[in-house]
This record gives structure tokens, C-alpha cells and sequence, in this order.
């Protein structure tokens, strides 16, 4: 036959051949509900559990308690971070949209992937499973995200709707990713004393006593009850009431055990101990940490520039990590005895 008569046959072919995989396509993502991966009312959910099938992972759990969220794992149970818990909740999950299912032969590739590395998702509302999901990694583009729901045949390529990106990194089983990043978060009410020491300079240690029904007082380390300034001790005590740290995962040195803990066992600059009205005790200890700087921007009305700020490692007693926090969020909380004396006419 002649080849400028099969040249265009082929082609012809070809266009249909690729017509009818376009259709059937269509005609099968039509056949699915978009929002199958999706929660509609995210304001009912109280409680969510990722179960990762990679044994080398743990199971995160996250439960709302007097309308506070909290993330936990069989090593920890914390305070989880309310911005991270509102954006999976009620920015992603409404928003999960079907792209397409997969092709029979992308399912057997997708499906061995999901098998070994996906997480399972499920959302609780009133103890009541509302939607359960299998999240596993992105599309080659980014742009969508495989999973798959039970009841199904196959995984399905989902989209975040009016978002390019992928939705994996939502379903991370790393809980100090959840965390939050308040070490301590209490309101001033709940301080019954607040000792603040200095142990190179002892000089300037100094007690707040915070009664109920009184005016706060300044404590001499003598014992004395000093003449202060009522105002600057109620600012400060709401300026101790809480103490953060840097987001994201725990530093690299608390890897490194017998480096952690020379840092934990030398002489911190400063320490916080509190008292609070339910009897408990709370510690917050400040380090040096030399050389190590962070970045911030300095703005104001007429520029903005980008500066220095020094890092300090900062402990809890009611964690064992160590800690940064940046030096701009901590120097207003650095105060002496001597600040808060009303100076004699």
C-alpha cells in the first residue's frame, strides 16, 4: 500500500485509539464522587489518628480536651499546636478534591507504594468514625497527592482545591513536628510565686509573690518585702506567663546525649521557677549558646532590614530536650531586682 496513504491512516488511529482512553477516562472519574476524600463539616471533629504502615513510624494521636487540642504517641502526650491542628482540620480536608483514579496499570505500581509507606487517617466525631483515608506520597507533578479509601478499587490521584501543591506533608507521623511550641502557657492568675535567679550573679535574684485578691509583691532573696512598682510587676508577670521556642523538630544536640546534657548540667544565665495556684512546680532554665545567630526583620515606617539575633538554648522541666529560642522573645523577660524598685526621692 501506498506509504502517503498509511501515514495518515496510522495517525488517524493513533487519535482515536488516544480519543477512546480520554473518554473512558472521563466517563470513569465522572463516576466518582469529588469530595469522597474530603470532610464537609470540620467544626464536629474531636479527635484524628494517623496509622502509618511503616513499622518504623508511630501512631500519632490527636484529641480535643476542654476545647484545647493535644497530640500524643506511646512516648509523649503534649500541648499540640492549634495553627498546625487548623490547618489539616479546616483549610485541607474541605478541600480535598478528586483529580482522577488511577489507570489499572498506575494501581498496581500505586498500590504496592501505599501498602508499605501510606498513612491511614481517620476522623472522629462524638467517638463516631466520620472519614478514613490512606495518604500516600505526591504526584509527579506535585500538584496531587495518591490515596486511596476502603470500599474502592482502586487509588485515586487528589487534588487541594485552588492550591498547587501536594497534601503528604499534613500527614506527617513526626509529633514534634505537632507539638507546640509553647514551653510554657499559663495566665498570670495561675502564678502564685515567681523566682527568678541569677546564678552568676546572685545579687539580682528576685521574687514576685502573686496572691489572690492582692497586689503582686517584690521579694528581696532576704526575705524582704520590697517597695516596687505594682504596675511593672503585673507586666511582668504577664510577660512570664509564657515562654516559647523555635518550631519544627527538636535540635540536632539533643541526639547527642553527653553534649545535651554538659549543656543541661552547666550554669544557666538565668532560671524561672513558678509556682502555681494548683501547687505545681515549672522551671525554665536559659543557656548561652556561643556563636550560633538566627536572622529577623527589623521594620519600622520608613525601612525594613534583616538582622542579627542571638540564639540561646532554653530547657524545660517538664521536657527533656533541649531547646532554642531567639534572644528578641526572651530580652524583655531578663529583668533584675533592682528594675523593679521605686527609686527614693
Amino acid at each position: 500500500m501506498n506509504k502517503k496513504i498509511i501515514r495518515p491512516i496510522i495517525i488517524i488511529i493513533l487519535v482515536l485509539t488516544s480519543l477512546g482512553f480520554l473518554w473512558k477516562n472521563l466517563n470513569q472519574t465522572s463516576e466518582w464522587d469529588p469530595k469522597l476524600f474530603s470532610i464537609e463539616n470540620p467544626k464536629l471533629i474531636d479527635k484524628v489518628e494517623f496509622v502509618p504502615n511503616d513499622e518504623s513510624q508511630r501512631i500519632l494521636t490527636f484529641y480535643k480536651e476542654n476545647n484545647v487540642w493535644f497530640v500524643k504517641n506511646d512516648l509523649g502526650n503534649y500541648k499540640a499546636d492549634t495553627n498546625s491542628i487548623k490547618q489539616l482540620i479546616f483549610w485541607l480536608m474541605p478541600k480535598l478534591r478528586i483529580q482522577r483514579p488511577t489507570t489499572d496499570e498506575q494501581s498496581k505500581f500505586v498500590n504496592r507504594q501505599l501498602t508499605q509507606f501510606a498513612t491511614k487517617a481517620t476522623f472522629f466525631a462524638n467517638g463516631k468514625e466520620v472519614q478514613s483515608i490512606y495518604v500516600g506520597g505526591p504526584a509527579q507533578d506535585q500538584l496531587a497527592t495518591f490515596m486511596f479509601k476502603e470500599g474502592t478499587d482502586r487509588p485515586c490521584l487528589v487534588e487541594i482545591q485552588n492550591f498547587n501543591g501536594y497534601a503528604t506533608p499534613y500527614f506527617n507521623t513526626n509529633i514534634n513536628l505537632w507539638r507546640s511550641s509553647q514551653l510554657l502557657e499559663v495566665s498570670p492568675d495561675e502564678i502564685s510565686q515567681l523566682n527568678v535567679n541569677w546564678p552568676q550573679n546572685p545579687e539580682w535574684n528576685f521574687s514576685i509573690q502573686n496572691q489572690e485578691n492582692k497586689a503582686p509583691e517584690l521579694i528581696h532573696q532576704n526575705k524582704t518585702i520590697e517597695n516596687a512598682n505594682i504596675s511593672l510587676l503585673s507586666g511582668y508577670l504577664l510577660l512570664c506567663s509564657n515562654f516559647s521556642r523555635e518550631t519544627g523538630d527538636i535540635a540536632g544536640i539533643n541526639k547527642d546525649i553527653p553534649r545535651r546534657d554538659s549543656i543541661i548540667n552547666s550554669t544557666p544565665i538565668i532560671t524561672f521557677d513558678y509556682t502555681l495556684t494548683n501547687k505545681k512546680h515549672i522551671s525554665i532554665s536559659i543557656f548561652d549558646n556561643p556563636n550560633f545567630e538566627d536572622t529577623e526583620v527589623n521594620a519600622n515606617t520608613t525601612n525594613t532590614e534583616t538582622v542579627q539575633t542571638k540564639l540561646f538554648w532554653i530547657k524545660s522541666s517538664e521536657d527533656s530536650n533541649l531547646w532554642l529560642t531567639q534572644g528578641v522573645l526572651i530580652k524583655n523577660k531578663v529583668k533584675q531586682f533592682q528594675d523593679f524598685i521605686i527609686s527614693q526621692p
